[in-house]
């Protein structure tokens, strides 16, 4: 058994007994973070003794010398404060030290003095500390089974003196984003087992024969080179890879002769696998041989989990992808040669199918759908599916007889963003059967939509849709499920139905760039705003002339007064036709947000925000028109106020000296008048405003 197996195991069996709680797991089933109780917590502790110790910043003066497991956390509070004094107390003793900052220190730690004094550590962690350069020094201790230096973003270059660590067994360089190389002679570390450069972006190339460091069970990146000894037959004899592998620079394997021998299908214990070509020669003989390349690079077939595919210049897809029943997810991207789908239908475990920039994608067969045999389901278990950037889509065909089927019976997601010659999908239209759970539905760039199309998709949360063709039909009412939706560039709609007031679940309504709409439905937002609705955006709606009322009064005994309004954010922008908002904003007595911007033909009257007493930040920009600012005064609760552009305005309002709870106060690229009224410490305006803490005035927007 692997010593990896052996310690998930005594985890696991910890876990199964309460000793660690609410495990947090990875795509692939794996426990990344877990709790523990603070009874069993304090049983450790008191077993443990002072053999182990965790502190933070103000506590570090507290480490026993007979301390054996110490675990540092640091704290942007105190910036300046590194731990490595209390590693003169106990350094013969100490076995593992775990620093990790919960922000990136601009202190380098003395690691010279460090490394001199840990002749005998076995684990050291510094992450996210600084480090932008590790010195020699490192070679000397030969008991280091683990190290990490994740995120530390200015490391460069490691030292050649690490290849000396011979006991080293994990080197995580997660995150080490500015990394360009890794030591030359890396495979000296005949003991190493984990090597990490996940999200080393910068690193070219590999260390050559990395072949030969045979215990490897974890290589996250492998970067294939040209050279002997950096292609990508190094990872035929590297058979106990497991978990994830992405390989880059697959347009510079030769042939399929040389993909065969990195051997994929005899590593089972991969779980995610990523196949990165980059740029090469559009000529029909590079997309032969990627074709290939890729059919050789076919992992083992029963127990890959992800699989990613970027860059690739074939035009068609490996055959061996419908083989792999555990996949769970799988994204194709950047594959712009390729002209079909494989067929993923029948993919029992497939959750996540993500298509990106397919260009050359013209129709979605029904080979899609995979071999349909008796009452089997298509994709039985997928969740999560994007079909976007693919500019030549024209149709995605389904065949008739799954339409009466529950086909998709899980999926929750469906994006169609970007393909602006798809015609609707017959999956989408009211006779379809097909996506009874749908929860999250977008639909932007071309393809032709019509609420009417999906009013019995009652279980739909989110609905956002961007076509200039597409229509808001009184259907919409039967959405009831619905929490956001977001209509944007619909250029023929003009006018929103009273029926969107049936949405009465409804939180969140965004409404851009719909030139042709020239009123609000009035009584859909009334029952909106009395319901549930908090977040409401209207930019860009250049025909929009009025803003009605978006509450109403009821009568209470023999008094009338405002009903409670939902509503706390609004935005009002780009609407150029649009000359009042007094009726708009009557009875908003819960908004705690608002922004009005580029309203070219807005007046603001005197009393428009007298009713806001819950408004905590007011933004005014670009308003031509804007000359003097309503009253402010029962605005008790704002905290900033921002006047930008506003190249009209002369003077503030007046009673901002009483606005106690005002933390914030912007004037940029206003009337030179007013400037001068604010000037600090000088300006006739500035008594009333000396006493917010953050000022600033500029002439510039």
């Amino acid at each position: 058994m692997e010593l990896e197996d052996m310690g998930n195991n005594i985890f696991n069996e910890l876990l199964r007994g309460s000793f660690f709680q609410d495990p947090q797991k990875d795509d692939f089933g794996n426990v990344v973070t877990c709790k523990m109780h603070d009874l069993m917590h304090d049983l450790a502790c008191s077993i443990t003794k002072t053999e182990f110790c965790a502190v933070e910043a103000e506590k570090i003066d507290i480490v026993p010398k007979s301390v054996r497991h110490l675990s540092y956390i640091g704290s942007w509070r105190q910036p300046s404060s590194f731990p490595y004094k209390s590693l003169c107390k106990s350094d013969k003793c100490l076995r593992t030290y775990l620093v990790s900052m919960d922000y990136c220190s601009s202190n380098p730690p003395p690691l010279q003095m460090i490394f001199s004094k840990l002749k005998y550590i076995r684990v050291l962690k510094l992450s996210r500390i600084d480090i932008r350069q590790v010195p020699n020094s490192i070679g000397g201790m030969n008991c280091l089974r683990y190290l990490s230096l994740r995120y530390n973003y200015e490391l460069r270059f490691l030292p050649d003196s690490i290849c000396s660590l011979i006991n080293l067994q994990t080197l995580d360089l997660r995150y080490c984003a500015n990394l360009e190389a890794l030591p030359t002679d890396m495979r000296q570390m005949r003991s190493l087992r984990h090597l990490d450069v996940d999200g080393c972006w910068r690193l070219s190339k590999m260390p050559i024969k990395m072949g030969e460091m045979i215990g490897l069970r974890t290589l996250s990146k492998f970067i294939v080179g040209e050279k002997k000894g950096e292609k990508i037959n190094e990872l035929n004899e590297l058979k106990h890879l497991s978990g994830e592998l992405e390989l880059k620079g697959l347009e510079l394997v030769k042939d399929s002769t040389e993909a065969k021998e990195a051997d994929l299908a005899s590593k089972p214990n991969l779980s995610s696998l990523t196949l990165l070509w980059g740029t090469c020669l559009q000529e029909e003989d590079e997309k032969t041989k990627s074709e290939r390349v890729l059919e050789c690079l076919q992992p083992h077939v029963n127990l890959i989990q992800k699989l990613i595919i970027r860059g690739y210049e074939g035009v068609v897809l490996p055959s061996w992808m419908s083989l792999l029943q555990n996949l769970r997810n799988i994204k194709l991207l950047g594959c712009r040669n390729c002209e079909s789908l494989p067929p993923l239908g029948q993919l029992p475990l497939l959750q996540v199918l993500e298509i990106y920039n397919m260009t050359s994608l013209k129709c979605i067969g029904v080979e899609f759908c995979g071999e349909i045999r008796g009452h089997l389901k298509v994709f039985p278990s997928l969740e999560d599916l994007k079909l976007e950037w693919m500019p030549n889509l024209e149709k995605w065909e389904f065949p008739s007889s799954l339409l009466k089927d529950a086909s998709f019976p899980f999926l929750r997601t469906l994006s169609l963003l970007g393909c602006r010659k798809l015609e609707t999908p017959s999956i989408l239209m009211p006779t379809s059967c097909c996506l009874r759970k749908l929860k999250s539905l977008t639909i932007s760039g071309g393809v032709s939509f019509s609420t009417q199309s999906i009013h019995n998709h009652t279980a739909l949360e989110t609905l956002k849709f961007n076509n200039k063709d597409s229509i808001l039909s009184s259907e919409i009412k039967n959405l009831t499920a619905l929490k956001s939706l977001e209509i944007v560039s619909c250029y023929k709609l003009k006018s929103i139905p009273d029926e969107i007031g049936n949405l009465k679940a409804l939180k969140s309504l965004v409404i851009w760039s719909c030139r042709e709409l020239i009123s609000l439905p009035a009584e859909g937002l009334q029952e909106l705003t009395s319901l549930n609705l908090n977040s409401f955006d209207i930019s860009w709606c250049v025909s929009l002339k009025t803003f009605p009322a978006m509450g109403r009064m009821i009568q209470e005994g023999m008094m009338m007064k405002s009903s409670c309004c939902s509503l706390v954010y609004l935005r009002i922008s780009g609407c150029g036709s649009l000359t009042s908002v007094s009726e708009g904003l009557r009875y908003l007595s819960s908004l705690e947000k608002l922004q009005i911007l580029n309203c070219y033909e807005l007046e603001l009257k005197r009393e428009d925000f007298q009713h806001l007493t819950c408004l905590r930040h007011l933004t005014l920009e670009s308003l031509p028109k804007f000359k003097s600012v309503p009253d402010v005064q029962n605005l008790k609760a704002l905290q900033s106020l921002v006047f930008t552009n506003d190249q009209n305005l002369r003077m503030l309002p007046e009673g901002l000296q009483h606005l106690t709870s005002l933390q914030s106060l912007q004037v940029h690229g206003c009337h030179p008048d007013l400037h001068k009224r604010l000037k600090r410490n000088q300006g006739i305006d500035w008594p009333n405003i000396s006493h917010i803490p953050r000022v600033s005035i500029s002439d510039s927007a």
